[in-house]
Parts: C-alpha cells; sequence; structure tokens
C-alpha cells in the first residue's frame, strides 16, 4: 500500500440510504479513507457503489453523492485524492455486478483505474531494458522457483548486462510500483 497505486474503495448504496445503516456504512469508509491516506498519501481513489441494479434513479445516485460530498467535505486532503465518475456528474461510480463486465458503470471505473495509472507520476519515470528483461525473466521463474538466493538474482541479472549495484536499485523500483521482490 503506497502513494504509487490507485485504490477503488466498494459500498453499497442501498446501505447510505438506509437511515439505520447510513451512519456504519459512512464510518466504514471513512475508515478506510483514513488507512488509504496514512498509508498511500495523497494516492487517487475510486468510489464504487454496488448494487445500482437496486438503487436506479439519478435521484438516487445524487443522493448517495450528497451524503458522500457532506463527510468528504470534512476531509479536503481526502477530497482531493478522490477521482470523480465525470459522466455521470458523481463522486463515485455505481456499478451493477450482475451484469458483469457488460456493466457501463464497470467499463467506466476500469478506463478510470487505468487512465488514474497512466498519471501517476512513477508511470512517467524511465528505466532501462534491462530492467523490464529481469522482472520478465523473474515473473518466468515464480512458478518454478518462488525464492532465489541474492547470488542468484545477481547471475540472472548479470545475463542482461546488469551490474551488482545496478541491482538494487532496481529491485527497489519494481517493489516502489507494486511488484513484490
Amino acid at each position: 500500500m503506497n502513494e504509487h497505486s490507485v485504490f477503488p474503495c466498494v459500498f453499497n448504496m442501498a446501505d447510505l440510504l438506509d437511515e439505520k445503516r447510513k451512519d456504519d456504512a459512512l464510518m466504514f469508509l471513512e475508515q478506510w479513507w483514513f488507512m488509504i491516506h496514512h498509508y498511500a498519501f495523497n494516492a487517487p481513489i475510486l468510489l464504487v457503489g454496488t448494487h445500482a441494479d437496486k438503487i436506479k434513479t439519478r435521484h438516487e445516485h445524487e443522493h448517495v453523492h450528497t451524503l458522500l460530498m457532506a463527510k468528504l467535505q470534512n476531509y479536503p486532503y481526502i477530497l482531493k485524492a478522490v477521482r470523480h465518475n465525470n459522466k455521470g456528474n458523481l463522486c463515485f461510480f455505481p456499478v451493477d455486478n450482475t451484469n458483469g463486465d457488460r456493466d457501463p458503470g464497470i467499463q467506466r471505473v476500469r478506463e478510470t483505474i487505468g487512465t488514474t495509472i497512466s498519471e501517476l507520476d512513477i508511470m512517467q519515470v524511465q528505466v532501462p531494458l534491462s530492467w523490464i528483461a529481469l522482472l520478465d525473466k523473474l515473473k518466468s521463474e515464480q512458478a518454478m522457483k518462488p525464492l532465489l538466493q541474492l547470488a542468484e538474482l545477481y547471475h540472472i541479472a548479470a545475463a542482461f548486462g546488469m551490474h551488482p549495484a545496478d541491482v538494487k536499485t532496481c529491485c527497489q523500483f519494481w517493489h516502489k510500483v507494486g511488484f513484490a521482490l
């Protein structure tokens, strides 16, 4: 969990519209927002509201938006990280899980995640091709050999023309962007 990630925060829209469950649902979201903010300062957040098959009307979606915005206004640093659903002019993405990949909401979430990832500063960093080759080699051998000794890693990296001093930097970079090395 770091700032080089995109965090979908999934919630049940029906819970926010039910007076008995609304406070608990908002508290649950707040806890996630705080955790993301703590461990991944300024990382982008997408709020994803499920059960769009039951919560369908524009009026209901606007009500959910209003509830979320009222809570987010208390935390401007988190509000700044939330990526809005420009298509619906909402602070969240309503999705209908019953339609799977055919759901336009799920498609918008995927598109927004892809766009948001491509805009991250870390994605603008140019890395040597040898680093990419090393990562590909490690991933291809992971099933057969899930753990390597450091000497083995240096040996594999040398096959791609990498100096041992560069291997540590390479591994730190891949770890930073979310590949467990």
